[in-house]
């Protein structure tokens, strides 16, 4: 079941790719360019998600499917302990968000010569249309990945875009770059904003943080820091080296550590707390499609829920689902964490395509994110996510 959920940030299906070129591999371009309605989109979700979502406190766990391409031969390819490595790194930054990545299955294996080294996007449906698994994040390594014919680290795609990152593999060696697409995935822009060669508007002094730069206004303004950040192994210390003043002539001082930057992997260590809550909304507030799995067994069966509308809903809602036989039909509505929030419908139906109604005006759902389960002869059979709107 393909489940589209687009919310009011609609606007968010016009963004652009996300590319990165982490600094360490300075002979990659990065060719991010924002368009400044794409930019507004980004920074009106975060003007408009000021919900913070510490209700739903529960470390959610959110399945991943990496593809590993290798030449047709099976030479190439990703080290399986570097995989481990770069999930393990995921999970680190992603720990306070409380959000970690579980690999959904097992890992997947492609021996393909063609797509070992691919060049997006003319090559991108033909290698993810044969592997897409719904409902996670497909993440594919390959040993060279080229967007247009240039040479990138990686890249992925904001809400409410594919369900899907591409890393080229001399990246992965630095750590920070599954952890970078993951942060774009979960409507992260970098700290410099969203062009690569314009320096931000952003003041230094933070006065105009939520109308411009990355939009958080804890991140310090950033000039972009793209060769500008050194490293002493002699004392430890990450050092910002630009001299780029702002429009009031002040001079930056950027945060050299931050994941979402473009300083040095000797200096990346993490993410804050506005870039924390803007993740965390965004996995609850407007959603990532599909990105949670369910822990129980679903039934083989031909009964399904075929739709539920409208998504997101206010107080009414109708559910379309069809048996493959007669049954005893239970459909439930449960909230992020499991619990049981109403009975929708309990009784005995015959086969076919069926409808139910539910009407919502005297539960006080808080917005959000829910399940409908549909359960036929005491096994549950289908589960669907819908979002409850403001």
């Amino acid at each position: 079941m393909n489940l589209n959920i687009k919310l009011a940030l609609r606007c968010f299906a016009l963004l652009n790719i996300t590319i990165v070129t982490i600094s360490s591999f300075a002979q990659y371009p990065c060719g991010t360019t924002i368009t400044e309605e794409q930019a507004i989109a980004v920074r009106e979700f975060y003007q408009s998600s000021t919900r913070n979502f510490a209700l739903y406190d529960d470390t959610v766990f959110v399945p991943i499917k990496p593809h590993i391409i290798r030449r047709s031969d099976g030479s190439g390819g990703l080290d399986y302990s570097k995989l481990v490595k770069e999930i393990d790194s995921a999970n680190y930054f992603f720990r306070n968000a409380k959000i970690q990545f579980e690999v959904c299955d097992t890992t997947g294996y492609l021996n393909d010569t063609k797509y070992s080294t691919l060049d997006a996007p003319a090559e991108e449906e033909g290698l993810a249309g044969q592997n897409e698994v719904p409902r996670v994040i497909n993440i594919y390594f390959v040993d060279t990945l080229l967007l247009n014919g240039i040479r990138v680290c990686g890249f992925s795609y904001l809400p409410v875009g594919p369900n899907r990152i591409f890393i080229d593999n001399a990246c992965v060696n630095n750590g920070n770059t599954l952890a970078h697409e993951l942060g774009h995935f979960f409507s992260l822009i970098h700290t410099h904003g969203s062009s690569n060669t314009q320096l931000t508007g952003e003041l230094a002094n933070g006065s105009n943080c939520s109308t411009t730069g990355d939009y958080i206004c804890d991140t310090p303004a950033d000039p972009n820091l793209f060769g500008k950040v050194t490293y002493s192994q002699v004392t430890g210390k990450c050092t910002y080296t630009g001299n780029d003043v702002d429009a009031n002539g002040d001079a930056f001082a950027p945060g050299v550590e931050n994941i979402m930057s473009y300083s040095i992997n000797e200096c990346i260590d993490s993410l804050t707390a506005g870039q924390y809550n803007a993740i965390r909304n965004s996995l609850f507030y407007h959603g990532r499609v599909n990105l949670i799995c369910t822990p129980q067994t679903v039934e083989v069966s031909e009964s399904k829920i075929n739709n539920a509308f409208p998504n997101p809903f206010i107080n009414e809602l109708l559910i379309e689902y069809q048996l493959e036989k007669d049954a005893d039909v239970t459909l439930v509505m449960y909230d992020v964490l499991g619990r049981r929030i109403v009975d929708l419908y309990m009784g005995t139906e015959e086969e076919g395509l069926l409808k139910q109604y539910a009407a919502f005006g005297y539960t006080k759902l808080l917005p959000g994110m829910y399940f409908i389960k549909l359960e036929v002869n005491g096994k549950k059979v289908d589960v669907v996510k819908l979002m409850k709107a403001e």
